[in-house]
C-alpha cells in the first residue's frame, strides 16, 4: 500500500496504490491523504465481496492476458515483423507492472496515466507516446469485438516531442560510398537512391514486379491501417533498366530480385549483410578520403533511410516533382505526411537568403559612407 504525493493544476493532490492478489490497483485525485487511505479500505472490501460473490462472464471481464493474445496473432499475420515485435514488448511491459492478469475493464485512466508516467520516467518522451499509441490500439481492437468502454488510454496525453531532424548526406559521401560497394550492395543502393523506396520494399521485391515492357517496378507495402499489402508503381529510369536487365541475365533466383545466397531465401532486416551494410561502407569510404586527404571532411555515418531522404530532398529541389508526385514516390498515403515528411527535411534555401541582398545593399550603404565628407558630432554638457 502506498500514498504519493504529486502536483495537480498547481496544487497538491495524493495517489492511491496496492496490490491484492498480485494485482495492482490505483486511484489518483485525492486532496488528503485520509481520503486515499479511506478509498483504499473501501476499495479492498468491494474485491473481497467480488471474491466471495462471483458473478458470471460477461463481454467486459475479458482478462488483458487474452486481450493482448488475441490482438497479437492478428497483428502477426497483417502487420510488418517490426511492427509485431513492438506491439508484443509494449504489451509484455504493461502486464508485468501489473504485477498479474486483471480484467481489461479495471484498467482505469489513472492506471494507464501511472504506467505511462512510469515509463516516461525510465526511457524518452517518444517512447511513453508510443506505448499510449499501443496500448490504445489494444484496447480498441479488443472493444470492436467484445464492447467495452471508454479506453482509458484516450485520457492520457502524449508528451511533448521534439520534431526529428533529418539527416541528409551530401551527394559527394553518397557517391563515395556507392564507389566502394560490392557489385550486389551497389545494385541495391542504386535501386534505393533511383526510387526513394523504403529498404523493405526493395528486400522483397520479385521479378513478377519488374515490367521491362512498360519500364516500371512495382513496389509493395504495409504501411497502412490494417495492415493490407498495398502497391505503387514506379516509373524505371533508363539507368535503372540497365540496372536490372543486367541483373535479370545474372539471376540467381527465379523469384527474387536480390537472395541472401547463405540462406536461399529473401534478405531481412536482420540478415547480417544487410544490417551492417551502411555501417561498413561509410567506415571503408572515411577510410579512403582520409588516406588520400588527411585534413579531408570525414563522412558521417548515414543509413538506409537517409538515402529516402536524399531522394526526396533532391526530388523538391529539382522543381521538377510537384507534391503529388513526391507523395507518390515516397509511397505516402497521406499528402499531410509528405508534407510533414519535407518540412523535416533542410530546405536549400541559399538563393532566397542571397535575394536579401538585393533589398538591403550592405556594399552599396558603405561605398556611399566613404564618399561623403566626416561629419563631427558635438555633445552639450547642458
Amino acid at each position: 500500500m502506498a500514498i504519493i504525493a504529486y502536483m495537480k493544476t498547481g496544487k497538491k493532490a495524493y495517489r492511491a496504490k496496492f496490490k491484492h492478489q498480485n494485482r495492482q490497483f490505483t486511484q489518483a485525485g485525492f486532496t488528503t491523504q485520509a481520503e486515499a487511505r479511506a478509498w483504499i479500505v473501501e476499495e479492498k472490501k468491494r474485491l473481497k465481496k467480488e471474491a466471495e460473490a462471483p458473478q458470471s462472464l460477461s463481454p467486459q471481464s475479458v482478462m488483458f492476458s487474452e486481450a493482448c493474445a488475441r490482438h497479437l496473432a492478428d497483428s502477426r499475420s497483417r502487420q510488418q515483423p517490426g511492427t509485431f515485435d513492438e506491439k508484443r514488448r509494449h504489451t509484455k511491459k504493461f502486464a508485468a507492472w501489473l504485477g498479474g492478469d486483471i480484467p481489461v475493464s479495471q484498467i482505469t485512466p489513472s492506471l494507464a496515466q501511472d504506467f505511462i508516467a512510469h515509463i516516461q520516467l525510465l526511457t524518452t518522451n517518444k517512447t511513453a507516446n508510443r506505448f499510449i499509441r499501443t496500448l490504445k490500439t489494444v484496447w480498441n481492437w479488443t472493444s470492436r469485438r467484445e464492447s467495452l468502454g471508454p479506453n482509458p488510454f484516450n485520457a492520457v496525453e502524449p508528451y511533448p516531442e521534439e520534431s526529428p531532424r533529418r539527416y541528409v548526406p551530401p551527394t559527394e559521401d553518397v557517391v563515395a560510398v556507392l564507389a566502394l560497394a560490392e557489385q550486389w550492395e551497389r545494385d541495391y543502393l542504386h535501386i534505393l537512391v533511383k526510387t526513394g523506396a523504403r529498404p523493405g520494399e526493395i528486400r522483397t521485391l520479385t521479378w513478377d514486379d519488374v515490367d521491362f515492357s512498360r519500364c516500371s517496378v512495382t513496389l509493395w507495402t504495409r504501411k497502412r491501417k490494417g495492415g493490407e499489402r498495398q502497391p505503387r508503381i514506379i516509373n524505371m529510369s533508363e539507368q535503372l533498366l540497365d540496372l536490372l536487365k543486367r541483373r535479370f541475365k545474372e539471376r540467381k533466383s527465379e523469384v527474387w530480385v536480390f537472395i541472401n545466397e547463405e540462406t536461399g531465401s529473401p534478405f531481412t532486416r536482420q540478415s547480417r549483410p544487410i544490417k551492417y551494410l551502411m555501417e561498413r561502407l561509410c567506415e571503408r569510404a572515411n577510410a579512403g578520403r582520409k588516406k588520400c586527404d588527411p585534413e579531408a571532411e570525414a563522412i558521417k555515418p548515414f543509413t538506409f533511410y537517409a538515402l529516402r531522404h536524399f531522394v526526396a530532398t533532391r526530388l523538391r529541389d529539382s522543381g521538377k516533382a510537384n507534391r503529388y508526385e513526391i507523395q507518390h514516390i515516397l509511397g505516402h498515403m497521406h499528402s499531410d505526411t509528405t508534407d510533414r515528411y519535407l518540412r523535416s527535411l533542410a530546405p536549400d534555401v541559399k538563393e532566397a537568403i542571397q535575394s536579401l541582398d538585393s533589398v538591403i545593399d550592405l556594399d552599396k550603404i558603405t561605398a556611399d559612407e566613404e564618399k561623403q565628407p566626416a561629419k563631427i558630432t558635438r555633445f552639450s554638457r547642458a
